[in-house]
């Protein structure tokens, strides 16, 4: 992932040629960043967050702020979060958006779930669902490739995501209390998930 930031400079920004009168090629950074989760023989294991719809620029500076402090190696948001860059964002994640790889998923045509597993990650789409998994189940420790999904605050993850994911998982608690927002929620899953990393 090390350089994934010089490559997102190297980005060019969709415009016309004076010369031919032709739009230039543009490269999205999810085709940069795919790049960088690809196997090979340095990149071995990887950690991911996937946000989903995460409109509360706290809860997604939040959400940063724990992904650097866990380990986690890069962000992918899409274009309904708000914006990582926001001035509240960046404040609440202590400037850790400037120091963890992040870009958009923008792809229209693959799930995002579909396009990590066929990456290599084991994807958790943390959800409050009947058939969702403890956090703590055996199964989703030492994962080599592990991505996490967190759903928009209102209506959680989309359809799609839950139908590809390769895991839900639930946090368990007390007192009946049956959720947590998603930055507490984003904290708790990446100590007990990236613990054992």
């Amino acid at each position: 992932y090390k350089d994934f930031e010089k490559k997102q400079l190297t980005l060019t920004i969709p415009s016309i040629d004076p010369t031919t009168n032709e739009e230039k090629k543009t490269i999205t950074p999810f085709d940069l960043f795919k790049e960088t989760l690809v196997p090979n023989e340095t990149v071995v294991q990887g950690k991911v967050v996937f946000l989903e719809n995460v409109q509360n620029p706290t809860n997604t500076g939040a959400v940063f702020r724990s992904a650097a402090a866990f380990g986690v190696d890069a962000v992918l948001v899409t274009k309904g979060c708000s914006d990582p860059l926001e001035r509240r964002s960046i404040r609440v994640s202590m400037g850790t958006v400037f120091s963890i790889p992040w870009t958009y998923y923008s792809e229209k045509d693959t799930d995002v779930a579909s396009a990590l597993k066929s990456l290599g990650f084991t994807t958790v789409a943390m959800a409050l669902a009947d058939d969702a998994k403890s956090l703590d189940d055996p199964v989703l420790k030492n994962v080599p490739r592990l991505a996490v999904m967190i759903g928009n605050e209102a209506h959680g993850l989309s359809d799609a995501v839950l139908k590809n994911a390769n895991h839900k998982v639930i946090i368990p608690m007390s007192n009946g209390v049956d959720s947590l927002n998603a930055a507490a929620a984003s904290a708790v899953a990446f100590w007990e998930l990236m613990k054992a990393r």
